[in-house]
């Protein structure tokens, strides 16, 4: 069985409860990578590092399995 990845937009609120924007139908508990959009009126030391970071030093991954698996790892 194959994985795949689906981007929906969602909120966090401040006790970690994760609440979609939209209707998911899900099977049961599934993984998911969260990223975090925080508002600020400059970018802060990490993200400047990774604007200016070569994007070609970045892994890539030939199946959707070979990112899940190294997630996964």
């Amino acid at each position: 069985m194959g994985a795949s990845l689906r981007t929906v937009e969602a909120v966090v609120e401040a006790d970690g409860t994760v609440r979609l924007r939209e209707p998911m139908r899900l099977s049961g508990p599934t993984s998911a990578v969260v990223t975090f959009l925080v508002r600020e009126n400059q970018p802060n030391e990490a993200t400047r590092q990774a604007i200016a970071e070569d994007i070609l030093d970045l892994p890539r991954f030939e199946t959707v399995d070979a990112l899940v698996q190294e997630l996964e790892s």
